[in-house]
């Protein structure tokens, strides 16, 4: 390497510029291939001479794949390495020969459980037999009812923490305070202050009791996407008792972090419910047409009274939250056992694509 050539015999090979990639090595980085400094140098390692390979190398690059980093020489993780869920989306896409500019169309939950699940067992191997079975027709959705056997998945990831991910907002999403919830982001809607010279709309500006089954559920649909857009900043909701809350000027710091991705799920969830309900973009208003100047992708607005709409509902998620008796917590489970303070002190807190 260090000559640009090597020998075959009485024959020289130039190798000319070039990057070696070794693959399945025996050490998960440069920092673990061959003796830490100051040991002894292994028998195994001199009789391969390992240090002279090793001095003849230039630059390396640690090549990750869809798990979070080890400690160098540790068993445990590094959670500074808060990028992991975007390289197994990364890793997704291609593995579904998706185009840059197709949208990836899945449920929240199962792209909660393909992002966050603990370690896959054999790397980006084990991420391929659980994603490969869920491809079908070229931009149809992915279905989680597409995945293999659970008895299967048990082969790849820790079954247990992919299906608790899989279905933690499952028992919100069919609770009983949706309703409730319903009811509260109507009023906050009540009180949100239009843009000048622009009136509510009839059809929505009335009390709870006075609206139309497709205006009650355009609200409950509202409080059912919570779970789902929290999950863009690293956020998940839980009842259970042994489950520690986040401190709110915690969440409401990482809400603001965020706000600007989470509005725009925000605005995303709202136009696909009332795409779904027949309504469809137009210049100007007309409810009995079922058309709306809103109905475009949030990068696009120009009112900027309607993205601080987007923004304000996610400003009032933690209410939300704490008014169904549910807890605002990391998704993140080795983040969740990790204290606040030590989150917070060197860098950001974790977050998912």
């Amino acid at each position: 390497m260090q000559d640009g050539q090597f020998q075959e015999g009485q024959i020289t090979h130039p190798v000319g510029h070039a990057v070696f990639v070794f693959a399945g090595g025996t050490a998960g980085s440069y920092a673990e291939f061959g003796p830490a400094e100051g040991e002894d140098e292994p028998e195994h390692w001199r009789l391969s001479k390992g240090r002279d390979f090793k001095s003849r190398l230039d630059a390396f690059y640690n090549v990750v794949g869809p798990n979070r980093r080890m400690l160098p020489r540790s068993k445990e993780h590094d959670l500074t390495d808060i990028g992991y869920p975007l390289r197994r989306a990364l890793l997704i896409r291609g593995q579904l020969r998706y185009q840059d500019s197709t949208l990836l169309r899945l449920d929240a939950g199962l792209a909660r459980a393909l992002l966050l699940a603990p370690d896959f067992r054999h790397g980006s191997r084990s991420l391929e037999k659980l994603v490969r079975p869920l491809a079908g027709e070229p931009g149809a959705p992915l279905r989680r009812s597409a995945l293999p056997p659970r008895s299967q998945i048990r082969m790849h990831v820790d079954d247990a923490a992919f299906f608790d991910l899989l279905d933690s907002d499952t028992g919100f999403a069919g609770s009983a305070v949706i309703d409730r919830l319903a009811k509260a982001i109507h009023g906050y809607w009540m009180d949100f202050k239009e843009e000048p010279g622009v009136s509510k709309s009839a059809l929505f500006d009335r009390e709870w009791d006075a609206l139309s089954d497709a205006g009650r559920d355009d609200n409950r649909a509202a409080a059912r996407r919570i779970p789902a857009v929290l999950a863009m900043a690293g956020l998940g909701i839980t009842d259970a008792a042994d489950a520690k809350a986040l401190p709110e000027d915690m969440v409401r710091a990482h809400l603001n972090h965020n706000i600007e991705r989470l509005a725009e799920a925000e605005h995303d969830g709202w136009r696909e419910v009332r795409e779904r309900n027949g309504w469809r973009y137009a210049p100007v208003r007309d409810d009995g047409q079922l058309l709306h100047p809103l109905l475009v992708p949030y990068s696009t607005l120009k009112s900027e009274v309607a993205k601080e709409k987007d923004r304000d509902a996610v400003r009032h998620y933690p209410e939300m939250v704490a008014l169904a008796e549910f807890r605002i917590v990391w998704l993140d489970h080795e983040t969740q056992q990790t204290s606040p303070d030590r989150l917070v002190a060197g860098r950001k807190a974790p977050m998912p694509p």
